[in-house]
């Protein structure tokens, strides 16, 4: 009998590559789109008129298109589930996860569904509801798909809807705005990330000023001293923040400033993909950024829709204000444990980082390598110690997770005198769980979600892996066994969240 998961994942590898690369043809028509509004901005000549029905059809075509290149993108690794894949379905039926999973051609014929679905929409309006319909389906079959899904659902949501120029620009917005905010605010950004992202503008700088260049931490180096990298990058991503402002206010802008953030824009995403994903072998965001300097040519040369703005909003476009800029609200408190909701790209665990402790005996449980990787499980006593702390003490640990008889071993031995002393028993304790249980963290994720050509960064959008129902995924169909997930780091601006401690059965 024909065996899904005995498929070669080499050729699999290299079929699914090859059809990436009809991602080429979404960028290079976005691109095109671009230069095409800017030329007749500049130019008016009739040869480029942009009519409002030649304005529609392009952002239409531009947001199937772009919806089509970021399903391809992952499609054989994230739509389509890869042979031998052992990373099980974050779905919000653990049962039907489990259907899907164990049924790989469903899966992948829901996906196909989708993408037909989506390719119809070029040729007639009726099949967008039908691609809305099916996409959703489709993503919460593995929730791991919402990354920057959501934003395609949402815009097929408003291209059903009347003005979905608006629709666009409140979702292009929050996108700028709240992506650049977080980075702005975010230490991890600066730390970890910051130097990677304008690595080749500090280069050229330091070129310009005959500065060597210097260790600037993570293995990177620089020519610029660190406060003029953390000024430069501040300054940066505070512009991307501003041209989030620049989609809700434009009708109090004039022309030539609209035009400034065109051409501002067209180069900012250049400058990642170029800079940033061709120069490092990076392919996941490439086909995403050449989607966003379309849509903002089309938005911001459009003077028509521009002065309509403000009245012609409907509670359609208020249903996207309160999807788009709640999970951003409450992450500035800490209380969303789903960074990407948030916009918060390229900030290392904004939503916090999770740690699984459950008990040893598992470890047959948990696969020895997915996607070519290594399964990751260790011992860090730190989050042992920080769980006891939250939930009362290291009896309440072995308790939870069912080492009663560990425990009593390990207190069996004790003196009467040292029984009562609460310190020398405690340490017992301790030293039984950590001599019994192993931690794991969201690795597995980035490795089984990571295309074999990105080199640099698994998966950027997975830093932290997931929130408590993910783990209970986890925990139920992988460990079966009682587990304790630790929630800590959390990204707030306001406040500073204690650790979280999650009892999962």
């Amino acid at each position: 009998m024909w065996d899904y998961n005995k498929i070669p994942v080499d050729k699999w590898n290299k079929t699914f590559e090859g059809i990436r690369s009809l991602n080429y043809v979404h960028q290079l028509f976005c691109f095109s789109v671009a230069v095409y509004c800017i030329i007749w901005s500049v130019t008016s000549w009739s040869f480029f008129g942009l009519t409002v029905e030649r304005r529609s059809a392009l952002l239409h075509f531009v947001l199937f298109s772009g919806t089509l290149a970021e399903i391809n993108m992952w499609l054989g690794h994230t739509w389509i589930m890869k042979p031998g894949r052992k990373l099980p379905l974050w779905c919000i039926s653990e049962t039907l996860g489990k259907f899907f999973f164990n049924h790989p051609l469903c899966n992948a014929s829901l996906t196909l569904i989708t993408i037909i679905a989506l390719i119809g929409c070029f040729f007639s309006s009726q099949f967008i509801l039908v691609a809305l319909i099916s996409l959703l389906c489709t993503s919460v079959v593995d929730l791991w798909r919402l990354l920057y899904i959501h934003y395609w659902l949402a815009a097929l949501f408003g291209l059903l809807m009347p003005n979905p120029q608006l629709s666009m620009a409140l979702i292009f917005a929050s996108l700028y705005a709240w992506a650049g905010f977080f980075k702005l605010t975010s230490a991890a950004f600066y730390k970890h990330t910051a130097s990677f992202v304008f690595g080749p503008l500090f280069s050229f700088i330091g070129a310009v000023l005959c500065i060597k260049p210097r260790p600037a931490g993570n293995g990177h180096t620089s020519p610029l001293p660190p406060k003029m990298r953390y000024i430069l990058s501040g300054s940066g991503v505070g512009i991307e923040m501003l041209m989030g402002l620049a989609f809700l206010v434009p009708w109090l802008l004039p022309s030539w400033h609209l035009f400034g953030v065109v051409l501002f824009n067209v180069f900012f995403h250049l400058y990642i993909v170029i800079m940033i994903g061709w120069a490092n072998g990076i392919e996941t965001f490439i086909s995403w950024n050449f989607m966003c300097m379309a849509v903002s040519a089309l938005l911001f040369t459009d003077q028509d829709f521009i002065g309509k703005w403000p009245v012609d909003i409907g509670w359609h476009h208020y249903c996207l204000l309160l999807v788009l800029h709640v999970p951003a609200v409450l992450q500035l408190f800490g209380l969303n444990e789903y960074g990407t909701l948030s916009h918060s790209w390229f900030v290392p665990g904004v939503g916090g980082v999770s740690t699984l402790l459950f008990p040893a005996s598992c470890l047959a449980n948990i696969p020895r390598e997915d996607n070519g990787l290594p399964v990751e499980v260790y011992m860090d006593e730190d989050v042992l110690d920080k769980i006891a702390r939250i939930l009362g003490g290291y009896d309440k640990v072995a308790k939870a997770l069912k080492l009663d008889d560990l425990q009593e071993e390990a207190t069996g031995k004790l003196t009467q005198e040292e029984s009562k002393m609460a310190g020398v028993r405690a340490m017992h304790v301790r030293q039984m769980l950590v001599e019994n249980c192993i931690c794991m963290t969201g690795a597995w994720v980035d490795g089984t979600l990571r295309l074999q050509t990105d080199t640099h960064d698994t998966c950027n959008e997975c830093f932290g892996a997931g929130p408590l129902s993910f783990w209970k995924t986890i925990t139920h169909v992988v460990i079966k066994a009682p587990a304790i997930r630790l929630l800590d780091h959390r990204g707030a601006l306001f406040g500073k969240p204690k650790p979280l401690a999650n009892l999962i059965t």
